[in-house]
C-alpha cells in the first residue's frame, strides 16, 4: 500500500517559520482561552457561600421556571437532595444545591428511571 507516508514525508513542511508561526497561532489560542476563563471566574459566585440557606418548593420553582408539582416529583424520585429537615408536608433543599441543578437534565434521568 502506498498511503503510509514515512515521518519524512510526514513532517517535510516543518521549516523554523512554520514551527515558529505555529507556536505563535497556540500562543494567541492560549491567551484567547485564560481572558474567557478569568472572565467566567469574574462573573462566578462561589455556591459553598450558600451551603447553610435553605429553600422551598415554590421558590426552587420560580427559580428555575418550573411548576412547584415538578420539583416535589423529581425530589421524591431522589432527583434533587431534600434537606434533613424536610416532611412530606414541607419539603426543603438547599440553596447550593439548587443553585447547580439543570432541569434539562433532571428530566433526563427522570425518563431513565422508567427503564430500570
Amino acid at each position: 500500500m502506498m498511503q503510509d507516508k514515512t515521518i519524512q514525508d510526514t513532517y517535510s513542511d516543518m521549516t523554523a517559520a512554520n514551527i515558529a508561526a505555529y507556536i505563535g497561532n497556540l500562543e494567541e489560542e492560549n491567551r484567547k482561552l485564560r481572558k474567557k476563563l478569568q472572565e467566567k471566574e469574574d462573573n462566578s459566585i462561589d455556591v459553598n457561600v450558600f451551603k447553610n440557606v435553605v429553600m422551598t418548593v415554590e421558590e426552587t420553582a420560580r427559580f428555575h421556571g418550573v411548576s412547584a408539582a415538578r420539583v416535589r416529583d423529581y425530589a421524591k424520585r431522589g432527583l434533587i437532595e431534600t434537606h434533613p429537615d424536610s416532611t412530606d408536608a414541607k419539603m426543603l433543599f438547599y440553596a447550593k444545591t439548587i443553585l447547580t441543578l439543570d432541569f434539562p437534565t433532571l428530566k433526563k434521568k427522570k425518563a431513565l428511571l422508567k427503564w430500570e
